[in-house]
């Protein structure tokens, strides 16, 4: 009989405006040991100048990235856009962040849209829950 493994994801950066959605996300993915290390940004373009500064001090970039759609400063597209960019040696180097979409929105455009983007894994409907930490990481994590 063949077990799966479960693994702990390294690190998972959540980028949304809103900072009780990133303090409840964080709860949640470590009540469910998704991974013991959360950081979060409410605005893209602070998350987008952490990544490049990790990337050319460290070259490390986190795991698993949850980006919002709607935020004030820099979409979730336009951060994607950027990312890709701005970040584009590290897809060279295998190294590039898994990245799910996170929103409340209900439009089917945006669902196509992220889905349809090389770089997203795929759409998570909001509220996110234990559950949708547990399907993640049976889906894209397991051994």
């Amino acid at each position: 009989m063949t077990r799966m493994l479960i693994k702990k994801v390294r690190s998972v950066m959540i980028i949304d405006d809103d900072p009780i959605n990133n303090m409840a996300c964080e709860i949640i993915i470590k009540s469910v040991g998704f991974t013991d290390k959360v950081i979060s940004f409410e605005q893209a373009k602070e998350a987008l100048t952490h990544l490049k500064r990790e990337w050319k001090n460290d070259r490390l970039l986190p795991e698993v990235i949850l980006l919002d759609i709607n935020m004030a400063d820099m979409d979730g597209w336009e951060f994607l856009v950027a990312f890709e960019k701005e970040l584009n040696d590290a897809k060279e180097e295998d190294k590039f962040p898994t990245i799910f979409i996170a929103s409340s929105s209900v439009s089917e455009d945006d669902m196509k849209r992220a889905l349809s983007s090389a770089l997203v894994s795929d759409f998570l409907s909001k509220p996110l829950n234990q559950n949708t930490f547990r399907n993640l990481r049976n889906r894209w994590f397991t051994n």
